[in-house]
C-alpha cells in the first residue's frame, strides 16, 4: 500500500534551466530522505502555473515570483512560502514579500568571482551585462561595481533598452552590437547569467569582435550543455543550486511543521568560475610571458614544469621569473599550481569521478597531497566540502583524515610539512633525492639543487608526479654568489627556505688509499677536493648562505648529511673521515649559535646505503660483494645495507618544526646499530 504523502508542495520554478533543475534535485533528494512528499510542478520557463492549493491539500510552495499575478495567487493560497530569487522592489518594506522567507544567490560572492578571473587574466577594463528582467541583475552589477572600485576600476555598465519593442532580442542585439564596439580592448565582461552570456557572444560575432581575444566574457550559473554549445563555450560561475534546494525544502519542512516560525534567508553558495573558451586568455603585451602562459593553461598545468617552459621558450629561467612576477605578480609555479588547481574544480564539479581519479587527471598523484592542497589554496573562495561531499575521501598516507576532510591532530600536528619550503643540495643523487620525494610526501614544496641539470629535473618531476610541489635549480655549493642566487630564486618562485637538507658530498679517488699504500702519499690536493667537497660546498658555505635567511625569518632547520665516518674514522678513506666528522663538529657548534635564533641544526649519519660515490667500495662488477662488504655486514647487527628510504623518517622528523622544536646539535645515526656494535 502507498505511503500517504507527509506534505503537498507545489513547485513553481523554471524546470527549462540548469539554476531550476538543480533547485529541484536538492528538494527531491530531502522528500526521498524526510518524506515522502507530494508535488505539483510542470515543465517550462520563469512562468509557471499555481494550482488551486485547497482543492489539492497543498502545504506549502516552493516559487519563483515573476509578476504580481503569481504573487497575489500564492499569498492567497495561504501556506508556508519560501520565494527564489525576489526582486529589490518585492524586498522593499511595503511589498507584501518582504516577509517571506527566501533563496537567492550571493551576488558578492558571486560578482568577486567573476571579477578576480578577469582580473587574474590581467585585464585593465571591464563591463557588466544585466538583464532588466532578471530581480537578481542589478544587485550583481552594484556588487562587480563596488568590488572593483576597491581596485580603482569603473566598469562599463550596458542598460537594457525601455522601450518594450526595443527589447526583443531581435532589436536588442543590434543596441547591444553597437555598445559593444564603444568599448575599449581588450576586456573582460561580466553578463548576469549565461542566457545573458550567449546573447553577449551573439552580439560580439555581429559587432566583429573576437572572444576572448577582444572581448573575454563569464556568465553565471554554469549550465553545462548551454555552456558548451554556445560559441565559443562560454565560461561560468557555477553555483552549489541542489544543496541550496536541500537546504530551502529543509526550511519549507520547519515552516510547515511550526518548529520555524521566523522568514529565513539561504544563500546560493558561490563555488567557483569554470573556464571555457571564452575567458581562455590572459591579456598581456609580453610577448614570452603571454606564450608561457598559452601553454599552461592549454594544459592545464599537467606535466608542465618551470624547466620545461624555459626549454621550450628558449629562454633564460631568471629572466622569465623576474617578468612573471613583473607583469603577474606571482610566480611560474604558482600558475603552473593555480591552473592545474582550477582543472581539478572542473573534474570535481563536472563529473562523477573518485577523488583519486581527480587527483590523477589533473597531475595530483598523490591524493593525500591533493587534498591538503586543494583545501589549503582552494578555501578563500571555495567550499570544499560542497565539492567533496559526494565522493570518498581516501586516508592520507601519513595520518588519517576527519569527517571533514581533515588531517587528524597526529599528522598535522607533529609531521605537517605543508607551510615549508625545503631546499635539498645534493638532492640530484640517490639518497638526497628519496629525502626530497619523502619530504614532498608531507606536503612540503621542495626545490633540488645540484649540478646534474638532468637528473635534477628528472627528480623534480618525479616529486611533481608524486603529486608534490617540486623544481629545480641549478647550484655550485663552493660558489657563494651561486648559492645566494638559489636562496633568492627560492624565495621568488615557492617562499622563503624553512628547512636545508644538505645531502652533497662523496670521496675523491686520489684520496682513497690503495692497498698497501700510504696515507703520506695521498696528494695534498685531493685532500682539499675532499673537504670542499664535504665540508665548504657539504655543509659551510650553504649553511651561512641560507642559515642568514633563516636567522631574518625566526626560523628555520638546517640537517646536514654526516656519515659513519665521522664518528669513527673507517680505513683507506681519511680525508673523507675527516671531512664528515668536521661536519658534525659544525653542527653543534652551529646549533650552540643559533639556538636562541629560532633556527636549529641537526646531522644524520647514515651507516652504509649503497649509492653512487661508495659503490665501487662495496660491489665488484659482476654485482657480488667485495671483502669490505662482507666486513661491514659481519659487524651490522641487522646484517644488511640500509635503503635510501629508511633515511626518510630521520629527514621528515628533524625537518617538522614541531615533532622536533626541542631538538638541536644533535647527530642522529641510522645504521642497523653498526656503531653500537662490537667484536
Amino acid at each position: 500500500m502507498a505511503q500517504e504523502p507527509k506534505a503537498r508542495v507545489a513547485l513553481l520554478v523554471e524546470t527549462a534551466r540548469v539554476f531550476g533543475r538543480d533547485l529541484l534535485k536538492g528538494i527531491a533528494r530531502y522528500s526521498r530522505e524526510h518524506g515522502p512528499w507530494s508535488f505539483h510542478i510542470s515543465p517550462g520557463d520563469y512562468e509557471q502555473v499555481v494550482p488551486k492549493m485547497k482543492q489539492w491539500g497543498g502545504t506549502g510552495i516552493i516559487a519563483r515570483i515573476p509578476n504580481q499575478r503569481v504573487a497575489t495567487q500564492i499569498l492567497q493560497a495561504g501556506v508556508p512560502i519560501v520565494a527564489i530569487g525576489l526582486t529589490d522592489e518585492q524586498l522593499a518594506a511595503d511589498s507584501p514579500l518582504h516577509s517571506l522567507s527566501e533563496i537567492s544567490s550571493d551576488p558578492v560572492e558571486v560578482s568577486r568571482l567573476a571579477a578576480d578571473h578577469l582580473l587574474d587574466r590581467q585585464f585593465r577594463h571591464f563591463a557588466y551585462v544585466g538583464s532588466s528582467d532578471r530581480g537578481w541583475s542589478s544587485r550583481r552589477e552594484r556588487a562587480f561595481r563596488d568590488y572593483l572600485a576597491e581596485q580603482d576600476i569603473v566598469p562599463h555598465i550596458y542598460h537594457s533598452p525601455e522601450k518594450r519593442r526595443d527589447q526583443v532580442w531581435e532589436r536588442e542585439q543590434d543596441i547591444l552590437a553597437d555598445w559593444i564596439r564603444k568599448l575599449p580592448t581588450p576586456i573582460g565582461l561580466f553578463a548576469c547569467d549565461d542566457d545573458r552570456g550567449r546573447e553577449v557572444l551573439e552580439a560580439c560575432a555581429q559587432a566583429g569582435f573576437n572572444v576572448p581575444e577582444d572581448v573575454a566574457v563569464v556568465g553565471v550559473d554554469n549550465d553545462e550543455v548551454f555552456c558548451d554549445l554556445s560559441d565559443p563555450p562560454l565560461s561560468s560561475v557555477s553555483l552549489n543550486i541542489e544543496t541550496a534546494g536541500y537546504r530551502a525544502a529543509a526550511l519549507l519542512d520547519g515552516l510547515m511543521s511550526g518548529t520555524i516560525t521566523e522568514p529565513a534567508s539561504i544563500k546560493v553558495e558561490a563555488l567557483c568560475v569554470v573556464t571555457r573558451r571564452s575567458s581562455d586568455i590572459v591579456a598581456v603585451e609580453d610577448d614570452e610571458v603571454s606564450s608561457a602562459l598559452q601553454i599552461i593553461h592549454h594544459e592545464q598545468g599537467r606535466g608542465v614544469s618551470v624547466e620545461s617552459l624555459v626549454d621550450k621558450l628558449a629562454v633564460s629561467r631568471r629572466s622569465l621569473e623576474k617578468r612573471f612576477r613583473s607583469v603577474l605578480g606571482r610566480s611560474i609555479l604558482d600558475e603552473i599550481q593555480s591552473a592545474k588547481l582550477e582543472h581539478s574544480k572542473r573534474l570535481l564539479l563536472e563529473t562523477t569521478y573518485s577523488v583519486s581519479r581527480v587527483a590523477k587527471l589533473s597531475g595530483f598523484g598523490s591524493v593525500g597531497y591533493f587534498i591538503q592542497f586543494f583545501q589549503r589554496r582552494a578555501n578563500a573562495s571555495l567550499d570544499f566540502q560542497a565539492l567533496m561531499s559526494s565522493v570518498p575521501i581516501p586516508t592520507f598516507r601519513s595520518g588519517s583524515l576527519n569527517s571533514d576532510g581533515s588531517l587528524l591532530p597526529s599528522a598535522t600536528g607533529l609531521f605537517d610539512l605543508r607551510n615549508e619550503v625545503v631546499a635539498v643540495i645534493g638532492g640530484t643523487g640517490t639518497l638526497g633525492g628519496l629525502m626530497a620525494e619523502a619530504l614532498a610526501g608531507y606536503g612540503a614544496r621542495v626545490v633540488v639543487l645540484g649540478r646534474n641539470v638532468e637528473r635534477g629535473r628528472d627528480r623534480a618531476e618525479r616529486v611533481n608526479r608524486a603529486g608534490g610541489i617540486g623544481m629545480f635549480q641549478p647550484i655550485d655549493a663552493l660558489d657563494a654568489g651561486s648559492v645566494q642566487e638559489a636562496v633568492d630564486t627560492i624565495r621568488e618562485e615557492v617562499g622563503e627556505t624553512t628547512v636545508l637538507i644538505n645531502a652533497a658530498g662523496g670521496n675523491h679517488p686520489d684520496a682513497t688509499l690503495r692497498p698497501g699504500g700510504s696515507v703520506c702519499k695521498i696528494p695534498m690536493e685531493a685532500w682539499r677536493e675532499v673537504f670542499d667537497l664535504n665540508l665548504v660546498g657539504g655543509s659551510l658555505l650553504p649553511s651561512l648562505v641560507f642559515g642568514e635567511s633563516m636567522l631574518a625569518a625566526g626560523r628555520g632547520s638546517i640537517i646536514n648529511i654526516a656519515s659513519m665516518a665521522g664518528m669513527n674514522p673507517v680505513s683507506r678513506v681519511g680525508a673523507y673521515s675527516a671531512a664528515k666528522a668536521a661536519v658534525i663538529n659544525l653542527t653543534k657548534y652551529l646549533a650552540i649559535e643559533w639556538a636562541t635564533r629560532g633556527v636549529r641544526v641537526n646531522a644524520i649519519s647514515p651507516g652504509f646505503f649503497p649509492a653512487e660515490q661508495n659503490k665501487k667500495l662495496l660491489y665488484h662488477e659482476d654485482g657480488s660483494l667485495t671483502d669490505r662488504s662482507a666486513k661491514i655486514l659481519g659487524h651490522t647487527p641487522m646484517a644488511r645495507f640500509g635503503s635510501a628510504e629508511e633515511l626518510a623518517g630521520a629527514v621528515v622528523w628533524l625537518a617538522a618544526p614541531r615533532a622536533s622544536s626541542f631538538v638541536t646539535g644533535q647527530n642522529i645515526v641510522v645504521d642497523g646499530g653498526f656503531s653500537i656494535a662490537s667484536i
